[in-house]
């Protein structure tokens, strides 16, 4: 049996922990912009409509939005929500002027008036001036609430972990563990009621451990939890499991002797008792505006997935890769969320399997081996709970299990260090906390701010595009090519950039993009300022492997027609299943020791031959060079020629290691007699003509002769 360290209070331990989540949030707060987390704008329409109209919002329908005018009625839609948070907050933010509310609710066109959603996880439109009101700093005040909460959650996990393990390693990684968890710190940075819901069901958990380990059931304990629960009921619909949970803990404790079975009445009854009249008044209000307490068909008739299909219910496999991805992190709207990349999620489900393992074989040498039970029926609640809501309502995110989060977290802890003791609850958390670390940024690409430049000497008539500079030379098929745009001027009718990436060899359309450089709205910049940002093109994967060539930018503004667009130089693309077959016949003829030539293959016709080389980089090329391949008689007089770049391929952006086939076709003038002739290959600088050296063979004008040819065409040998 372990031996379990004597439990002491060691709460300065927690200090490092809540400055390092405080600071994680306080960036992740910067870094989202103003109403892009999930629903983040209707939750707090919620707070400033109870300001403004001074009573609760009323649940409509999507057809009575749709006849609405004033957009802090259109977007407040989360009206099915219990209240409680947002009193809270009302409370918090009541001495703010927030008139220019309207400011930050400009929603982007392109999603929903030309129904585009792909390359738009932005749901609004952000200028890069500032408003002159208090509607940015009572957001931010919010974020801050939210912040505390987070922190008061993170204590109540160390003290629940602590008390059911009598470890205080284990308590510090459980709560580690939690504040490294990116969806997490993204709930405690944004507006949401979430984080009074994880609060209040955290308390609850402590309590249920704590209660059960002293077995205190005083007046002081059950008031305590009956106002606990009725919060938790008064918060979110979710909540209320957590009174069903209570009750389950008391009646089983009074079952098995574990509680005096008249106190566990008493306390069970004044749960339900404080249940009736602390949060009762909303259900009966529920019931008698919507017909049933927990207005259900009302929020069906909003948020019913019939409605607003994102998944497929169907598609089971799917559904859970969305809640588990979800789970670790989840940023934006859900036509387009950022969510953590699978990577994650296995490394995820990998500590859980490990943490099951080691929590399989000891669960029963622990003391408390009662209060580990209730920690199981917490999480096993709440997946239940996921399980029935989504079956009616589009909830199929992992935020939905993190009431769950302080039981969750408290088992991992303990399950990894069974498994490799203190060394292994700390290095399993390192990843996490980069996980954590890595968030801003992924959060800052894919919301990129409008940079505002200096101003422009004469304002340009309309919006005018500067320059596109890429972001990297070479893209791969099915990537997302990058560009940093810099453009000027403003424009009445708020166009957005249409962006166009085309093959340049074969003309194929490769991505489009439909967006608002910046998330800007075009109205309302300036005349004289000039801007930049980061535009992103999704490449499509093209049937056949293609080879290396570039990949063209159409730019206009949805104001102008299809003839304005112009064109811009982009990426190499680099499709990695391209895989050139081998040469008939083999060269290795080096060209200023910077070109390989590794063979050839001649192809005639009746008045042409296709003359195939095999091309590699041996180092990087400076400058444009030409390739010739020339025909001459026995007199060393020119018949014909091809000459150029490869197409959609200069010679320096050519890509190390990789081998591209250039067809040259020669077509001979009908007044070409019979005879020999010679096939020359070689390479020039079109700036001043200068030949590039054949380095690896002595041939004179630093030319190759490559093969002879006999016209009619027949193929001789090679010299």
């Amino acid at each position: 049996m372990p031996k379990y360290q004597k439990y002491q209070s060691v709460h300065w331990l927690l200090l490092p922990i809540v400055a390092y989540f405080v600071l994680l949030a306080g960036v992740y707060a910067a870094t989202i912009p103003i109403f892009e987390e999930s629903d983040e704008a209707e939750h707090f329409l919620y707070v400033h409509n109870i300001l403004q109209d001074n009573a609760l919002p009323v649940i409509r329908s999507r057809d009575e939005l749709g006849d609405l005018t004033d957009l802090t009625d259109i977007w407040n839609n989360h009206a099915h929500h219990a209240p409680l948070y947002y009193l809270l907050g009302a409370s918090v933010i009541a001495l703010t002027d927030r008139a220019d509310i309207e400011f930050y609710l400009r929603s982007n066109d392109v999603i929903f008036v030309r129904g585009i959603r792909e390359n738009n996880p932005n749901k609004w439109l952000h200028s890069p001036y500032a408003s002159s009101g208090d509607t940015y700093r009572a957001v931010m005040t919010l974020r801050a609430l939210n912040g505390l909460l987070g922190v008061g959650t993170l204590v109540l996990i160390f003290l629940t972990a602590r008390i059911v393990w009598r470890r205080d390693d284990v308590a510090v990684c459980s709560a580690l563990l939690v504040a490294s968890v990116p969806g997490f710190v993204v709930n405690h940075a944004s507006v949401t009621n979430d984080a009074l819901v994880i609060f209040l069901y955290a308390a609850g958990t402590l309590w249920l451990v704590k209660t059960w380990t002293s077995r205190e059931l005083s007046g002081a304990n059950i008031a305590l939890i009956c106002l606990i629960v009725a919060g938790a009921a008064l918060a979110k619909l979710t909540g209320l499991m957590l009174a069903g949970i209570v009750i389950m803990v008391l009646f089983v404790g009074a079952w098995r002797g574990h509680f005096e079975r008249r106190a566990a009445f008493r306390a069970s009854l004044a749960v339900i008792v404080a249940l009736i009249l602390l949060a009762g008044w909303w259900y009966v209000r529920n019931v008698t505006l919507y017909g049933d307490p927990f207005a259900l068909t009302a929020t069906q008739s909003i948020w019913g997935r019939d409605l607003d299909r994102v998944g497929d219910p169907s598609n089971w496999p799917e559904e859970v890769r969305r809640v588990l991805r979800s789970f670790w992190l989840m940023v934006g709207y859900r036509h387009e969320p950022l969510l953590a990349p699978d990577s994650w999620t296995l490394y995820g489900g990998l500590l859980v399997v490990l943490a099951g393992f080691g929590l399989s074989r000891h669960v029963r040498r622990v003391p408390q081996r009662a209060a580990v039970l209730i920690l199981c029926l917490i999480c096993v609640g709440m997946v239940a709970q996921l399980l029935v809501g989504t079956r009616n309502v589009d909830i199929s995110y992992g935020r939905i299990l993190f009431p769950a989060m302080p039981a969750f977290a408290s088992l991992m802890a303990f399950g990894l260090w069974r498994i490799g003791g203190r060394a292994l609850m700390v290095l399993a958390i390192l990843p996490l906390i980069a996980f954590a670390l890595n968030t801003p940024a992924m959060i800052a690409a894919t919301y990129p701010r409008l940079q505002v430049l200096a101003s422009a000497d004469v304002a340009p008539d309309d919006l005018l595009v500067e320059q596109v500079a890429v972001a990297a030379s070479v893209v791969h098929v099915g990537d997302v090519l990058q560009f940093d745009l810099t453009f000027a001027g403003a424009h009445p009718d708020n166009p957005y950039l249409l962006v166009t990436a085309v093959d340049s060899v074969s003309g194929a359309r490769l991505g489009h993009a439909e967006v608002y450089p910046g998330m800007a709205a075009t109205d309302t910049l300036s005349a004289e300022g000039r801007y930049r940002a980061r535009v992103r093109v999704p490449l499509t994967v093209p049937e056949m492997p293609v080879p290396p060539r570039r990949v063209d930018l159409f730019l206009r503004w949805s104001h102008q027609g299809q003839g304005d667009a112009v064109r811009y130089e982009g990426a190499i693309l680099n499709d990695r299943r391209y895989r050139p077959p081998a040469p008939p016949q083999s060269l290795a003829v080096r060209f200023g020791d910077v070109i390989a030539l590794d063979g050839y293959e001649l192809q005639a016709d009746v008045d042409s031959v296709i003359v195939s080389l095999w091309w590699r980089r041996l180092a990087p090329i400076d400058g444009e060079w030409m390739l010739t391949v020339q025909m001459l008689d026995r007199h060393g007089q020119l018949v014909t020629q091809a000459d150029g770049s490869l197409p959609g391929y200069p010679t320096r952006l050519w890509l190390a290691g990789v081998t591209v086939v250039d067809e040259r076709r020669l077509v001979v003038p009908p007044d070409t007699v019979p005879d020999e002739y010679q096939i020359l290959v070689g390479w020039y600088r079109l700036s001043d003509l200068q030949r590039l050296p054949v380095t690896s063979h002595a041939f004179p004008d630093q030319i190759l002769p490559l093969t002879r040819v006999v016209y009619p065409f027949i193929a001789a040998d090679a010299p």
